[in-house]
């Protein structure tokens, strides 16, 4: 990865922190830098925010290809060709998070 990318999501992160949510007020920058990150990658890698749910819950965001996304199955909830995204706030114990039901049911999905 870059490191000018990297400083970027960095530097928006440390503006916005003091008026900051923990979650959610940061996935426009982290959308930021996984689209350009994926843009980088053959085959691309597209992330959507909240992607439409597959019945194993609703990711804060989801890795697809661009064939994934391709005609028809524009319209109904697809399974992520590159994995899904579970963002916390720093504060959150990573082993907790890791042993959590929604990311259990991810991984088995």
């Amino acid at each position: 990865m870059s490191t000018t990318l990297l400083r970027a999501y960095l530097t928006r992160l440390v503006q916005i922190r003091p008026q900051a949510v923990a979650e959610t007020s940061f996935y426009p920058a982290l959308e930021t830098l996984f689209t350009a990150v994926g843009s980088t990658l053959k085959p691309n890698v597209i992330y959507i925010t909240h992607p439409k749910g597959k019945g194993a819950g609703l990711p804060d965001g989801a890795f697809f290809t661009p064939e994934k996304l391709k005609g028809e199955a524009k319209v109904q909830a697809l399974m992520p060709s590159r994995g899904v995204c579970e963002v916390k706030g720093t504060p959150q114990d990573l082993s907790s998070l890791i042993a959590s039901a929604p990311v259990l049911t991810y991984l088995k999905t």
